[in-house]
């Protein structure tokens, strides 16, 4: 047996590296499938948003109620999952040195300690500490040692009759509210001034209800083994709700991304290397192939000596059979280092390689396959008669029946490839389209050319072109030329398709990041009030050239709602372009059809009769004004207990004293202990100078007024004119909403919307009614999914009301270089720099890129296996050429002219195959174009570009000229193998 290797050492050694090639190739896409799913799970976790990570619930309870009690001193039962973090909350709110009046969250948390910067002083441990944020700090002259007094609200106008005093222990520096450990809650992510953080007993001490919340926060280890995830959420979520909490998740939103990334990856590098495997099982066939042609006389020879059949085959098969058997262990160790070295230099994080299951399968089918091709190549020979073993004589299969397989074989290539398309969802299946294709097509090109290459090489011959006539003729004579298109063609298919692929979704991902990133740059605030963030942009940017004010706003049961400055959206936003998009001008001019109606306040105090027509037993009430501050603040001065009968009571309010406020609406605070009964007429409200602020018409006219719809779990007041002002009363067995706003804007308030709206946005406190006004395909930062309105028509309408705001400044390219510093020195504080770039970033990062980045490695690999294939042809096929050619060149046919025709033929075979796999990749292309994998989540409204940029025919060029360069490499080491010796 070894005797035999060593005299097929040529053939042997080929066989044995393609061996290798295939087993690793098969190794490898598993094996990297599931290294790319585990970096791919790590970037879906970390990009997901807060929402899609956590499992929160709430309770708001009584003053003082025993829940809150048994919640925090643990009686009640907290849910648990692997792979999460369970963090709990005690918040109440209420007002910081009640005569001033500014609203603050007072909370706990678990490990908040560990996620805070201390700036000065130490964290909050004993009963009434508390630590602050470092713009609270300056903004009121808070210090460590500072003592202050906070008074609980009841989360529904009214005020707690006892305050605490807290002291300060230390400041902490603003935080980043996108990390999740603050599980998206407003008032510890979004609140105004940052919440106060102490411990459980302090909170549970404030007059007033608590807010008690439970949030499970997902790792990425919570989504490695998924087999019991649905269970243990539906578990955790029936935890809550037996213990009175409100559950929410979105969980299973990132649960699916991740499996569709994950079966994005398996299936598509999966099938990724399937072409790979089959082409170098079809190399090493064309290598048996050719060399077993060459041993047709020593067969002969075994066969006319008498050794039994059995033997006869079993002779030239070993020669093969070993080398293929002893290349499967050097392939395997070779796919596993190989497969390694690129998880570590392509995958983001360097996920570990483990063998796997179906990877030990496929490389072991690629072995199996390789037995049976070396079968096969030898399967015609060994069973032809001697006669024909002695005479040399090889069949051409040109016969009707051999073409009549030939084109079955062909049409059912591209209709299997239509059928991967139709039938498979985004990459799987679908990425052996262009195989399919450039099969079938190679195939029928190879056919095809025949007839019409013999025709004009006989033209060309008598002309006198000899070389391109002998290399023409060569195409249709050859019996090997229409197998080497067919695998030429299915290379360049396969490299032409990678191509387009990548190249289109580079574009779409760029056109995605464009969009969704809102504007060239972002810059995430602390949250400020919108109308200080507009004032900030302003001095910053006077003319609206590059920087526009905007706002993220959470309401319940709506889409992603965004607020901008609409006066400055067309020369900021990245405006989307595309059929049925209206223009950033007719958006602006939609969304603020008309200035917004304002009422302005100016005094340093403010005076306001108020008459108690009526009040339960027991009960006491107050007024609470709602304005807003020049600064942008919100301001609520609240009266003395109102007395029985008519009095003028006095509201201090410094802050509006040299500039006006904004007057917004007013409250009815009532505290009462039973039946919700109360009738409160206000006057109209004058300064210290007796100037009418607010004027009976004003308060008298019904329209000018906004309530919070009116349910009947939470009824609202009822507003009637009285000769005297405006009368708010209530007679309630229940609760009642005595909160009024001024009407400042359209209503229905206009805005953009990219599907169905809701009739309203039921924020806190108040129900805006909303009309889509302009429909639009996508939208700035939203893209298909989203509401886009006005920021001044939302700061005046909603923001006041809503359960979270996000603060935010859009810059343009031209944005100057120094906008940083401007942004600090108009006061604002930037807790994050977005870019186009980091978007794009993240979209390479996921599985759709790192699918493609395999696919393009595969198709490369194609290229370098075909240029193989074309080297080993030529060395095989180099004794048949030379006994042809011998005949001619006793007649006057020179040794270059020969070699020339010899170059030529293969180039003629890569010229009719690059044509063909041209015709290949757009086929694929425009079947599979819909079933790429792009994204991890559909965005229909950003589809992949029809066609790739012309720019990627440079890089087909390239590989038709490789393979060009390749040809003349085969010719030149098939002629340094001797005159047709194969060893």
């Amino acid at each position: 047996m070894l005797a035999m290797l060593r005299a097929r050492l040529g053939i042997a050694a080929t066989t044995f590296v393609l061996t290798i090639f295939a087993v690793a190739v098969a190794l490898a896409g598993p094996l990297y499938a599931r290294a790319a799913a585990d970096s791919a799970l790590a970037v879906e976790v970390h990009a997901a948003p807060t929402v899609e990570r956590v499992i929160t619930g709430d309770l708001l309870t009584g003053v003082r109620g025993p829940a809150a009690v048994d919640v925090v001193s643990g009686k009640i039962k907290q849910p648990y999952i692997r792979g999460f973090e369970t963090v709990t909350s005690v918040l109440s709110n209420g007002v910081l040195n009640p005569d001033v009046g500014e609203t603050f969250w007072l909370g706990s948390r678990t490990g908040v300690c560990e996620h805070l910067t201390l700036i000065r002083g130490r964290c909050a441990n004993a009963d009434r500490e508390i630590v602050i944020r470092e713009d609270t700090s300056k903004e009121h002259g808070f210090d460590v040692g500072s003592d202050v007094e906070f008074m609980a609200s009841s989360f529904g106008g009214g005020r707690g009759e006892e305050s605490i005093r807290l002291t300060v222990v230390g400041v902490y520096q603003t935080y980043l509210p996108t990390d999740v450990y603050w599980a998206d809650r407003f008032m510890l992510a979004g609140s105004e001034g940052g919440p106060f953080f102490t411990n459980d007993r302090t909170v549970r001490s404030a007059d007033g209800p608590q807010l008690l919340t439970t949030d499970l926060i997902a790792t990425e280890e919570a989504f490695r083994d998924r087999s019991t995830l649905d269970a243990d959420i539906k578990a955790a979520m029936d935890i809550l709700s037996a213990t009175q909490f409100q559950p929410h998740t979105e969980v299973e939103s990132l649960i699916d991304h991740i499996e569709d990334a994950e079966e994005t990856l398996l299936s598509s590098l999966i099938v990724a290397t399937l072409p790979l495997i089959a082409i170098c099982w079809y190399v090493m066939f064309l290598a048996i192939v050719g060399a077993v042609q060459h041993r047709r006389g020593e067969l002969a020879v075994t066969a006319l000596r008498g050794v039994p059949g059995r033997l006869r085959w079993w002779l030239p098969n070993a020669e093969t059979m070993v080398p293929v058997l002893a290349g499967a262990i050097p392939g395997f160790l070779f796919g596993y280092a190989v497969t390694a070295a690129l998880a570590a230099w392509l995958l983001p994080g360097a996920p570990l390689v483990t063998p796997t299951l179906p990877a030990v399968a496929l490389a072991v089918l690629s072995v199996v396959g390789a037995l049976l091709t070396a079968v096969i190549a030898q399967w015609r020979v060994t069973r032809e008669p001697v006669s024909n073993l002695l005479r040399q004589v090889v069949r051409r299969g040109d016969s009707n029946a051999a073409r009549a397989v030939e084109a079955v074989a062909g049409v059912l290539a591209l209709v299997a490839g239509f059928q991967a398309a139709t039938a498979a969802g985004a990459g799987g299946l679908a990425l052996l389209v262009p195989l399919c294709f450039g099969l079938g097509i190679g195939m029928l090109a190879g056919r095809l050319v025949a007839a019409p290459a013999e025709r004009l090489g006989r033209r060309l011959i008598r002309g006198g072109r000899l070389a391109l006539g002998l290399a023409t003729i060569s195409v249709s004579r050859r019996p090997g030329s229409r197998a080497m298109v067919a695998l030429l063609t299915v290379a360049f298919g396969l490299f032409g398709f990678a191509l387009t692929v990548t190249d289109t979704a580079a574009r779409a991902w760029e056109e995605r990041a464009h969009v969704e990133t809102g504007a060239y740059r972002v810059l995430s605030i602390v949250p400020v009030p919108a109308a200080r963030l507009m004032d900030a942009v302003k001095a910053v940017d006077p003319q609206g050239n590059f920087a526009m004010a905007a706002a993220t706003v959470q309401l319940p049961d709506a889409p992603p709602v965004v607020a901008v400055d609409s006066t400055r959206l067309a020369r900021v936003a990245n405006w989307p372009a595309g059929p049925g998009q209206p223009t950033a001008a007719q958006a602006a001019a939609t969304m603020r059809p008309q200035e917004p109606v304002t009422k302005l306040v100016r005094g340093n105090s403010l005076f306001i009769p108020l008459t108690l027509n009526n009040i339960g037993d027991n009960s006491t009430a107050r007024l609470e004004l709602d304005m807003i501050k020049p600064n942008g603040e919100r301001l609520n001065p609240i009266t003395s207990a109102i007395q029985p009968g008519t009095a003028i009571y006095e509201v201090t309010t410094p802050d509006c004293a040299q500039k006006a406020c904004r007057f917004t609406g007013m409250a009815v605070s009532l505290a009462a202990f039973g039946r919700q009964q109360v009738s409160v007429t206000v006057g109209e409200i004058r300064n210290e100078s007796g100037e009418v602020v607010v004027d009976r018409g004003q308060l008298t006219d019904l329209t000018g007024w906004v309530q919070r719809k009116d349910t009947a779990g939470k009824p609202t007041g009822d507003l009637s004119a009285a000769g005297n002002g405006l009368t708010i009363e209530a007679n309630s067995p229940i609760a009642v909403d005595l909160r009024i706003w001024v009407r400042s804007v359209p209503e229905p308030m206009p805005l953009l919307s990219t599907g169905d709206v809701p009739e309203g946005f039921a924020a806190v406190g108040s129900t805006v009614s909303v009309q889509r006004a302009l429909a639009t395909p996508m939208l700035p930062r939203l893209g298909d999914n989203g509401i886009m309105l006005d920021l001044r028509y939302a700061e005046l309408s909603i923001m006041p009301r809503a359960e979270a705001q996000r603060s935010e400044v859009w810059l343009s390219a031209d944005a100057p270089e120094d906008i940083l510093q401007r942004i600090g020195s108009a006061g604002l504080t930037i807790q994050e720099d977005i870019r186009e770039s980091d978007r794009l970033e993240l979209f390479s990062r996921q599985a759709p890129a790192l699918a493609l980045g395999f696919l393009r490695l595969a198709a490369l690999a194609a290229i370098l296996l075909t240029a193989a294939g074309l080297i080993v042809a030529a060395i095989l096929d180099r004794s048949r050429r030379a006994e042809d050619l011998s005949a001619l060149l006793p007649h006057g046919l020179s040794r270059r002219t020969a070699r020339g025709s010899a170059v030529l033929g293969r180039a003629f075979l890569v010229l009719i195959s690059v044509v063909a796999g041209a015709i290949a990749t757009a086929a694929a292309w425009l079947v599979a174009r819909e079933v790429v994998p792009v994204y991890t989540t559909a965005v229909a409204a950003i589809p992949l570009p029809t066609w790739p940029d012309p720019t990627v025919g440079n890089g087909y060029l390239a590989a038709f000229v490789f393979l060009l360069g390749t040809c003349w490499v085969a010719a030149r080491v098939a002629r340094r193998e001797g005159e047709g010796t194969v060893q």
